[in-house]
């Protein structure tokens, strides 16, 4: 049955992922060094995307067939930790995200946090933002704490996207990264505790308002 699994794995990789990865096919070998992890986590229910996507992307990256199969499985045992802690009932979208905020460095209590504050299928979008923050050089204890006192002070997913998205325009016209994610959460805080109104500003523009100072750019 590995055998077969195996043989099924060389045969449809490649043309169920992305473009960028239709290259990255699994040879046999390969294939069957992941097959055991493959299957527990079928059988366990996991999402089975983002480990063969894992296994492609060691592929791209000519890593040693060892090691990928190494990130394979640690990815599969994030993806139990990530269910563990927003149970009951995570969807694969939580599950996902859970996993890559556990890779960049967020505790697993702050998953359990975000559950609380949100229902079955909305969790995913704190978690995503926390490991954007933390790719783009924000500590992950930080980035948790912002995400999750935002989320706590009644944050919508729309604003926890403009956040993001605010944070990183910031960050990519110079400005540090903790500064960024500091301003930018000041201003959601001062929207969450202003009254309701009618004025139409939605979330952007107001955290827009709370842009921290753009780097100057360098004379030539």
């Amino acid at each position: 049955m590995r055998r077969a699994l195996a043989a099924s794995l060389v045969l449809t990789l490649g043309f169920a992922w992305p473009l960028a990865a239709q290259s990255a096919r699994l040879d046999s070998a390969l294939a069957t060094a992941l097959a055991v992890t493959l299957d527990a986590a079928r059988t366990d229910g996991l999402p089975q995307g983002p480990l063969l996507a894992k296994a492609q992307e060691g592929v791209l990256k000519r890593a040693p067939r060892e090691r990928i199969v190494v990130a394979v499985a640690a990815l599969a045992d994030r993806m139990r930790a990530a269910r563990a802690e927003l149970a009951p009932n995570a969807t694969d979208h939580e599950i996902i995200a859970g996993a890559e905020a556990l890779a960049v460095g967020v505790p697993g209590t702050v998953l359990r946090t975000i559950r609380l504050h949100r229902p079955r299928g909305n969790a995913s979008t704190p978690l995503e933002v926390m490991a954007h923050l933390a790719w783009r050089g924000v500590r992950p204890d930080e980035a948790a704490d912002a995400i999750t006192r935002s989320v706590i002070g009644g944050a919508s997913t729309a604003q926890l996207v403009a956040l993001d998205a605010s944070v990183r325009q910031d960050v990519e016209s110079g400005v540090a990264p903790p500064v960024a994610l500091s301003a930018r959460t000041r201003g959601l805080a001062l929207q969450l505790q202003a009254p309701v109104n009618n004025t139409g500003v939605d979330a952007i523009q107001a955290l827009s308002q709370s842009a921290p100072a753009r780097a100057r750019p360098r004379k030539p």
